[in-house]
């Protein structure tokens, strides 16, 4: 007994020095191999149009005019619910459905996120006359969880994210709208989500902003081939679950200049919402999820998946983006039929969350873009 207890650690031991061996030849490899894509010809630099489409909310009344004009405009068209994935999961949405809509925005929300951050963006589009449908991404907000811990972001199949998105475009959009124009307004993990929805289905959406969308993934001071490795061994070890480095649950202490965020106003605004509800405090990622997470990025990119993309796209890269890799921009337009590329200078990954002075820009180019496709 005594010799197959020693043996059993000597294998322990063993199989923990050749995987530091194989993390630091990899780490080694990383730091020398980078393989890049050229920056398109095509990519623009982002430039305020010559008309606002919309009256946006100033910086120095944002938490007001958020509360006494942005909320009550939405109550007033809000429902809220629940439909099933195809999981048998109870997964959240909110609708709100104005008469005779010029289009209908269906919207999926970053890492971390919910339909709650998104308040101010459902705003401008019901005043361009757009109805709104958003869900909650499981693991997100007042969606399914499938760990106890509510801060925790973990997934083992990134792919399930796909699937119920899917339901909820045919159990919910598909059947409370009518014919008008379907558009796409998707950020960050929901534009990997939605950019996998565009591949599987082509006729749904009459046109696609990805703004920032995660397809490719900036890993820190960790080149992102040894990230990828300990991810894996983490699984391997039953060890998925964990807290990726650098991610711990909510604490309640803001922190902006660490954030994705440009606007202080903004950034107050709704880090306060976080703190007064548990249920949106989910606050970092497991490595099980970065583990899928750069799997599907490498399957969205691929020429293969890519060129199934017909939709037409306005895709958004932010400059100082410390969350997602523009590389995967690069990578999918050379494959995808119809994408467009919009540089924004000096800004970080949440481009809806700028000083409104750089968001006007932003939304003008947007609704610019939706304009063409909402009859």
């Amino acid at each position: 007994m005594h010799e197959k207890k020693s043996m059993r650690l000597r294998k322990k031991i063993g199989f923990c020095f050749l995987s530091f061996i194989a993390l630091l030849l990899l780490w080694v490899a990383s730091t020398f191999i980078n393989f890049k894509e050229s920056v398109p010809e095509s990519r623009k630099t982002l430039t305020n149009t010559n008309k606002n489409y919309a009256t946006y909310l100033s910086e120095d009344n944002y938490e007001e005019e958020m509360n006494q004009t942005v909320l009550p405009l939405l109550e007033a068209y809000k429902k809220s619910g629940t439909f099933q994935s195809n999981d048998k999961e109870n997964l959240y949405y909110e609708s709100y459905q104005v008469p005779d809509p010029k289009a209908t925005v269906v919207i999926s929300h970053g890492f971390t996120e919910s339909s709650q951050h998104y308040k101010e963006v459902i705003y401008y589009f019901l005043n361009q006359n757009y109805s709104v449908f958003i869900m909650d991404h499981r693991g997100h907000g007042y969606s399914y969880r499938n760990v106890p811990d509510l801060c925790l972001v973990h997934t083992t199949d990134f792919h399930q994210y796909i699937r119920d998105f899917t339901s909820f475009i045919d159990n919910v959009v598909a059947k409370d709208t009518k014919e008008e124009p379907k558009l796409l307004y998707a950020h960050s993990m929901g534009g990997a989500i939605a950019t996998g929805y565009l591949e599987e289905h082509q006729d749904f959406f009459t046109a696609a902003v990805l703004t920032t969308p995660m397809l490719d993934i900036k890993t820190g001071s960790f080149p992102k081939r040894l990230a990828s490795a300990v991810a894996n061994l983490y699984c391997m070890t039953g060890n998925g679950q964990n807290y990726l480095f650098g991610y711990y649950p909510f604490d309640g202490v803001s922190d902006m200049e660490h954030s994705s965020v440009d606007s202080k106003s903004r950034y107050d605004y709704y880090f306060e919402m976080v703190r007064n509800d548990n249920l949106l405090q989910t606050y970092g990622g497991s490595f099980s999820w970065l583990k899928s997470s750069i799997a599907i990025t490498k399957e969205l990119t691929k020429k293969e998946n890519a060129s199934k993309v017909k939709t037409p796209i306005l895709m958004f890269e932010a400059e100082n983006d410390t969350l997602v890799d523009s590389n995967g921009y690069y990578k999918f337009m050379k494959a995808a039929e119809n994408v467009s590329l919009c540089y924004v200078p000096g800004s970080k990954h949440t481009l809806f969350k700028q000083s409104t002075k750089d968001l006007i820009p932003y939304f003008n180019q947007i609704l610019k873009f939706y304009d063409k496709y909402d009859n």
